[in-house]
Parts: C-alpha cells; sequence; structure tokens
C-alpha cells in the first residue's frame, strides 16, 4: 500500500506499508452491509425455488480485528455464519469463521442441520506485485448443506455431492511491463459420497481506452474441471464499458462443451448505497432476462 502524506508547510512523504486484506476486514468503528432478496432460477432460466433473503456484515472492532457474519433464509432453508479477521501487518491477514446450516427435505422427510468451518489467509508481497491468497480449508459436516446443495436435493429429490473438504490456492500476479493482471486459482474438493474434484484456472485481464471510451476492461479466463477421470474444458470472455453518468455496460460470454452463454448487462448507481443490475442473454437453453436491485452500504460510529 502507497502512503503519501502532505505535510502543512507543503513538505511531501512517501512510504509504502505491507499489508494484506481479506474481504471481511474492516477499518476500526465501521460497520459494512450488503442485503439482497431473490428468487433461484434453474438452467433453462425457469424460476424454480422459495423467495431468499440474505445478508452479510464486517464491523471493526479495533485496530486489527474486525468480526463478521451473515445468513441465508428461504423456504425450509436458513444458514447463519459468523467469524473473525486479524490483521497480521507484515505476516499477513487470517480470517475464521463457522456456518451453522438447517434444512427441511421434504421427499427425505427429514431435516438436517450441520456446521461448516473455514480459515482463510492472505499475503502480500509487494517487492513483487504478487499476492497470494490461501483462502484456505473449510470442513464440512456431512449434515452441512449450501443452499445450492439444498435447492438441488429439493429439485431432484435425491441429496447428492455433499461436500466433506476443500482446499483452495489462488495467486495474483501483476505484469506492470505488459499491462496485465494474472490470477492463477487451484481447488481440491473432497465429498462424504463421490470422488474428490479438481479445478484450475487463469485468468488474465487489462484495463484500456479505446477512443473516447475510457477505462475499459478485458477479462479472459480458461478453466479445467477434472472429475469422476472426466475432464471439462471452457473459457469465460468479459468486456465492461463505462456507461452514463456512473453506470457501466458489460459483455459476457461462456464457452464450453456443455453450453455457450452470451449475456449483456447494465449497471448504475441509485445513490451512494443502493444500485440496481439489468441482465439480458442468451444459450443453448434459451433467452433469459434477469433484473437484480441490491442495497449495501457503510456506517461509521
Amino acid at each position: 500500500m502507497d502512503i503519501r502524506i502532505e505535510e502543512q508547510d507543503g513538505s511531501v512523504r512517501e512510504f509504502q506499508m505491507e499489508t494484506a486484506s481479506i474481504p471481511y476486514l474492516t477499518r476500526p468503528g465501521s460497520v459494512r452491509y450488503k442485503v439482497a432478496a431473490g428468487r433461484p432460477s434453474d438452467f433453462q432460466h425457469h424460476i424454480n425455488g422459495p423467495l431468499f433473503t440474505t445478508g452479510e456484515f464486517s464491523w471493526g472492532v479495533s485496530n486489527g480485528w474486525s468480526m463478521y457474519g451473515g445468513g441465508v433464509v428461504g423456504g425450509d432453508y436458513n444458514a447463519l455464519a459468523v467469524g473473525i479477521g486479524r490483521d497480521l501487518m507484515l505476516l499477513g491477514a487470517l480470517s475464521f469463521d463457522m456456518t451453522q446450516s438447517r434444512a427441511s427435505l421434504p421427499h427425505e422427510k427429514a431435516t438436517l442441520s450441520g456446521s461448516s468451518y473455514r480459515l482463510s489467509y492472505s499475503k502480500r508481497f509487494d517487492d513483487y506485485d504478487s499476492q497470494v491468497t490461501f483462502a484456505g480449508y473449510r470442513f464440512s459436516e456431512r449434515n452441512y448443506m449450501t443452499m445450492s446443495e439444498y435447492l438441488d436435493a429439493r429439485t431432484y429429490g435425491v441429496r447428492s455431492h455433499s461436500s466433506k473438504e476443500m482446499y483452495t490456492i489462488t495467486f495474483n500476479q501483476q505484469l506492470r511491463d505488459l499491462g496485465l493482471s494474472a490470477y492463477l486459482n487451484y481447488n481440491h474438493q473432497t465429498y462424504w459420497d463421490r470422488p474428490a474434484s479438481d479445478n484450475y484456472s487463469l485468468t488474465l485481464s487489462r484495463y484500456f481506452d479505446l477512443g473516447q471510451f475510457k477505462n475499459m476492461s478485458l477479462s479472459l479466463t480458461g478453466y479445467r474441471n477434472k472429475n469422476n477421470n472426466s475432464n471439462d474444458d471452457g473459457m469465460y470472455i468479459s468486456l465492461t464499458m463505462p456507461f452514463g453518468h456512473s453506470g457501466s455496460l458489460s459483455y459476457y460470454s461462456s464457452l464450453s462443451s456443455n453450453d455457450n452463454t452470451h449475456q449483456l448487462s447494465y449497471y448504475d448507481n441509485i445513490n451512494d448505497h443502493d444500485f440496481y443490475q439489468i441482465n439480458s442473454g442468451t444459450s443453448r437453453n434459451g433467452v433469459m432476462a434477469v433484473a437484480t436491485t441490491a442495497i449495501k452500504g457503510m456506517r461509521r460510529k
């Protein structure tokens, strides 16, 4: 992090402070929060599930310490999370959280409750313009369910792909001479009821100007998902440009052996805290149109 201090006599002092960031760390005395609501849809873009509400917060307890949490409530599923984060300065940043879920499955005539625990670590190396994020290790009990797992069990009547352990490593590198940012990600996932899977992805992104359009961004991602001795390869392309006073226009394309998706989105701020987003696109499975409104904010005591 670059620090610049301008004294009253006009003199300037500049120096760098090494630090790392985890999304849930918040400045002392500040509160960050997000709230959203909606209904899930299936691959054919049909509404398929109950209305749900989700939210999260982070509170800067003191210098270096933050408390955070969140929850999801929808139909017969709810989950609540709480955690704590610590800025270790030169050593990076560390956080730990626990999530408790409860889901009622009508096909099994049972209610399942379980917990999931996650340890996250982030470290930045300023000399190399890089950051390694170990986001890290997650262990989930057999009866713990994410909302995605609950919706699959609710729709198909069978619970499968119950997560057990997950290891994640993300490496970010700034290639300033080329004007590029590179992101390398690896996930190893084990399950209670099937063999493990591995996911690899590489993303290259760049900001650039084109004529009167400034601060445009282009991102290209290639990935491989390895599951049951078979590979699923694909790529994503994303292009974003400023549009209007405070809005942005984005094009997104996903190409894989299973589906090709093209999506156009418009995003704009309503005020300092609220925004709306409109999405429209096509895929092999049909046409979709989605409108989203979300409320987020930051409050300082």
